[in-house]
């Protein structure tokens, strides 16, 4: 029953998915202000998919309104829509992504930010387009772990997003994202679709999601390190609590 439930839940990922890659692509025919129409289409597909998948979300503090660099650390592909549930931003990602089949194109019509962590020139590139974005008073969601991790805890964020917030004078918030079950987490050499229907055969996966409070511009190592503190805090809160549920 499980693998009926995750193969069905699959279907409709790719389902929706298409119609919302087709969506896009008209989108990017029509005039005006396609960037923000996109991330209104993303951000409304990203309510919708959770529950389609049995997404359980508990949410923990409200973002602020306005333009903000988030920085959470990254458990799943999931991520970034339980994030954009509640953020209405742009997305760095990794260049990867880009060429990934089928998700490649969403991420591609929808003005995601992409990033070859390796190459200094791209990382420039990066910078100026969230730079550009929060200039226009729109929100970019960074992960700075610059890959998924199983935790507890997390791993070393990169400086990139907090030299950024520093040079612009941009505030940041931090975001604590933490699973009910540790496999629920997409990390090592997983493949995609075993582990989504692993996942998402279950009737539900919990996820909590913590908003912290923002930080003001500041010298780039003292954000760095208020947020790394209270996002490492705040997952080993968040896994603790989930213990003594299960």
């Amino acid at each position: 029953m499980r693998y009926l439930l995750g193969f069905i839940r699959l279907w409709i990922f790719f389902l929706s998915g298409s119609a919302y890659i087709f969506v896009l692509g008209i989108n990017s025919l029509l005039p005006g202000n396609r960037m923000r129409r996109s991330f209104k289409m993303r951000q409304h597909w990203a309510q919708r998919i959770n529950g389609w998948l049995g997404v359980k979300i508990t949410e923990v503090g409200q973002p602020p309104s306005g333009g903000y660099i988030y920085v959470a650390n990254h458990r799943s592909y999931l991520d970034s829509a339980v994030v954009l549930k509640y953020v209405f931003a742009s997305i760095v990602a990794k260049a990867e992504t880009g060429n990934w089949p089928f998700v490649g194109w969403a991420i591609r019509l929808s003005y995601t930010v992409l990033i070859k962590r390796d190459d200094k020139t791209s990382r420039q590139h990066t910078r100026e387009q969230v730079q550009r974005l929060m200039e226009r008073g729109y929100s970019v969601i960074i992960f700075p772990e610059g890959t998924t991790f199983e935790g507890p805890g997390i791993l070393n964020f990169r400086p990139g997003p907090f030299q950024i917030a520093e040079n612009g004078q941009f505030p940041m918030v931090p975001v604590a994202i933490e699973y009910g079950l540790k496999e629920d987490a997409w990390v090592g050499a997983d493949n995609f679709v075993g582990h989504f229907i692993r996942c998402f055969g279950k009737w539900r996966t919990h996820v909590t999601i913590s908003f912290g409070p923002p930080l003001l511009p500041a010298p780039w190592e003292e954000n760095h390190e208020k947020a790394v503190a209270w996002i490492t805090a705040e997952t080993l809160r968040l896994h603790g609590g989930y213990q003594k549920i299960l």
